[in-house]
């Protein structure tokens, strides 16, 4: 994990730090340098190994003292490696405070190692070394997790960040290695026991929210309110036995009893793969909260309106963060974190902040970690924004129309300008510029997204997804979106809004939500309050998901046929949107995700709940079917 800078608001505690560092670096020179004889021995061996077939045969004395040398060379490297594994088994807690940070550290000591002893080792080597420790250990499982931290983060300490993430986390030696040392190390390091993709499309999240406000001293009324969403993994079981009955033919509670095969290993593998990501995630959001929170506090504290107008239904002051889900799968956790603020202005901020992860290790992946030329990312972001904005005027204090200049100083200015934020969706790489970061305010924000075609020989290809047919994306209210995918079916502008309607007989009220595709527009009133909305893909289709609370804490999906989108953006059929597959789907049960996180058309998780009693029903795997109607899997 990294500080988060500016715009992320506020940073690991000096707690965490502490937690980093497992020592100085001089603690471990001994290790370190356990072998350094037996190297130079070896260098000069190499020097002379053209001379080797000529040389006379040796003699029986000769060949027993070379043997005997290369054995304790051999010795002396798998003494000082396990000791360096002793070390990460001792300091290296995937998913705890301050794990990226000891990982990092470790994984210096380690590089370090391998530089003084580079002539003697080989990537099998270092393998080797790493399969007999483990086969010493009663739980390799345990270990292997922890030793898979460390190599993913070795990987990483090649970039242009890891002499401040190594500061952070108190190592003080001084960066011997290179690139390539790094990805030799790291790949020699790592498992072979990868979440399959089977396992990651078995991955079920759910959304919780937690408060985070502040009262007033005197008046006990909330002064500063604050809430936070984090991700968990749903408790349900997705291969228990369900029944129900099927109401209308939609296939929403088709008939459907049996278990899954397989299905619950999968959900455990996926579960235990993201765990480190997830928590990570779930820290830095917390922290990010927290401190925003306690920043609010400390300026009403000396604003004498705020106390005076404070009230539990409008507080002054508040901080409300907000998490989509892009992507999850074994390459990275992309979530898009929503800050909406009001501190005591003509009006409040919307900011947004990018947040991805490495799934096996939990360690923040920032630019560099993805993307393999930042200058010419720049240049692709600017005409991106050029050909997806062509009104903006990109203007601020300290730039005056030049786009990929100012994109180069947001990216390598973290202090000021809290670095670039992007997400990665299987539609494309989404890079994220809240109102007033190109422009006037009154502009609003940005959000153009590139296909991953058009980022070749930019982004490592390791993040580019597999193509598929089928994927599902949170969206934002209120932000032009811009999505598309390598297939051509990718829509130009898309954004959902939605304004308080009517109140009806349940004292839910109604909200009209509003649709924009490129110039077309639909409006749908809904019963209820909060839409959550995902775009859904389905090879050449597209839904529109939108979740409604409503009365008594239950929840109603609805699901809207979309126009087919063509390679120029314009869309082919006018009539759209006219059918809710969801809404009367049953009679009696209504179905809602009740914070369940969809991340794949094909497999997503519903709650039925009795609209009379009010009781909550199963919890089921859903898919779309050919008419775009949920159904039991």
């Amino acid at each position: 994990m990294r500080k988060w800078q500016c715009v992320m608001i506020s940073g690991i505690t000096a707690a965490v730090m502490v937690l980093g560092g497992c020592g100085a670096a001089g603690n471990r020179t001994d290790v370190l340098s356990a072998s350094a004889a037996g190297t130079e021995n070896k260098q000069a061996a190499a020097s002379s190994s053209m001379d080797v077939r000529e040389a006379p045969a040796a003699s029986s004395a000769d060949s027993t003292e070379s043997v005997s040398s290369s054995s304790d060379d051999d010795q002396a490297l798998a003494d000082a490696f396990n000791k360096l594994m002793d070390e990460v088994q001792d300091s290296v807690y995937p998913g705890s405070a301050g794990a990226s940070l000891n990982a990092a550290y470790a994984g210096a000591d380690i590089l370090t190692w391998y530089v003084n002893n580079r002539a003697s080792l080989t990537a099998e080597k270092i393998t080797a070394l790493r399969d007999a420790y483990l086969a010493s250990q009663d739980d390799a499982d345990s270990f292997t997790q922890q030793l898979d931290a460390v190599a993913n983060s070795i990987l990483y300490l090649s970039d242009d960040m890891a002499e401040g993430e190594l500061s952070d986390a108190g190592w003080q030696g001084s960066i011997s290695w290179t690139a390539d040392d790094c990805t030799l190390v790291g790949q020699a390091l790592q498992s072979s026991q990868t979440a399959s993709a089977d396992a990651a499309s078995a991955l079920q999240l759910i959304l919780s929210t937690s408060s985070n406000d502040i009262q007033d001293e005197n008046t006990g009324t909330i002064l500063v309110s604050g809430s936070y969403q984090q991700l968990a993994f749903d408790g349900a079981d997705p291969s228990a036995e369900t029944s129900g009955t099927q109401a209308d033919g939609s296939g929403l509670s088709a008939e459907s009893s049996g278990t899954q095969a397989g299905c619950a290993d999968l959900s455990t593998e996926a579960a235990a793969f993201f765990s480190s990501a997830v928590n990570s995630l779930n820290q830095d959001v917390a922290e990010k909260a927290d401190a925003a929170v306690a920043d609010l506090k400390v300026m009403a504290a000396s604003d004498e309106s705020a106390a005076a107008t404070a009230v539990d239904e409008d507080p002054y002051y508040h901080n409300y963060e907000s998490l989509y889900v892009q992507r999850a799968d074994t390459h990275i956790l992309s979530a898009l974190s929503l800050t909406d603020s009001y501190s005591h202005g003509p009006h409040g901020s919307v900011v947004f902040a990018g947040c991805n992860y490495d799934p096996a290790s939990g360690n923040e992946l920032r630019v560099g970690d993805i993307f393999t030329d930042k200058d010419a990312l720049a240049d692709v972001i600017a005409s991106a924004i050029a050909d997806q904005y062509p009104d903006l005027s990109i203007q601020t204090m300290n730039n005056d129309g030049d786009a990929a200049s100012l994109i180069r100083e947001i990216m390598n200015n973290e202090e000021s300008y809290g670095g670039l934020q992007f997400t990665l969706s299987p539609a494309g790489v989404t890079f994220w510029f809240s109102a007033g970061d190109l422009s006037a305010y009154a502009a609003g924000a940005q959000a153009p997204c590139i296909k991953y075609t058009d980022l070749t020989g930019i982004i490592d290809p390791a993040f580019v997804p597999e193509t598929g047919d089928s994927c599902a994306i949170a969206l934002p209210e209120y932000v032009p979106l811009f999505l598309a995918d390598d297939s051509g079916r990718g829509v130009s502008s898309f954004m959902a809004s939605s304004t308080p309607g009517s109140q009806d007989s349940s004292e839910t009220g109604t909200v009209d939500v509003t649709v924009s595709m490129n110039d077309q527009q639909k409006t749908f009133t809904l019963s209820g309050s909060d839409p959550a909305y995902y775009l859904l893909v389905r090879g050449s289709e597209r839904y529109l998901l939108i979740n409604m609370h409503e009365a008594s804490d239950q929840e109603q999906i609805h699901i809207y046929k979309l126009p087919a989108a063509v390679s120029d953006g314009d869309t082919q059929d006018t009539d759209w949107g006219s059918t809710d597959t969801a809404a009367t789907a049953s009679t009696g049960n209504s179905y809602g995700l009740y914070g369940h996180v969809v991340l794949n058309p094909e497999r997503f998780l519903l709650t039925a709940k009795d609209q009379t009693s009010g009781s909550t029903g199963n919890t089921n795997i859903y898919y779309l079917d050919e008419s775009g109607n949920p159904a039991a899997l």
